[in-house]
């Protein structure tokens, strides 16, 4: 199992146990057998805090309504291959320089509490969705 930050984040909080991320964030990950990255996106920053956000795997995409209590994702990577997952707030990222708050000049986007690489899913969303074959539907 190979698994890594790529871009987009910015480092760890020690103290508050959460990651703050850039527009856009990137993590890839190489595994033999099939696994789930699980990721929870606890909130974002206020001045970038409207319209979905889009989840890439590799060739695919989902375009994910943010919810206020955040989001809890599970993301099934395929086995025998490298993959690439980024997480993109499509409206951007700011500084809190630039809006006046702080001498902080990092971009901030996506405040994370979560990002493992396990065995199983963590959470009832999982991406890709599977495709119901019952015709009757």
């Amino acid at each position: 199992v190979d698994f890594r930050q790529i871009s987009g984040f910015h480092d760890w909080n020690p103290s508050g146990g959460f990651v703050w991320t850039d527009d856009a964030a990137t993590i890839e990950m190489r595994t033999r057998k099939s696994r789930y990255l699980n990721i929870v996106i606890d909130g974002r920053y206020e001045h970038v805090d409207d319209g979905p956000i889009r989840l890439y795997l590799n060739d695919e995409e989902w375009l994910l309504d943010w919810s206020p209590d955040g989001m809890f994702l599970s993301i099934e990577i395929p086995g025998g291959q490298s993959s690439s997952v980024i997480l993109r707030n499509i409206v951007g990222a700011k500084s809190p320089r630039d809006m006046g708050e702080s001498d902080d000049a990092r971009f901030l986007a996506l405040r994370l509490t979560r990002i493992s690489f396990d065995e199983q899913p963590s959470f009832p969303d999982i991406y890709p969705p599977s495709v119901s074959t019952d015709e009757s539907l």
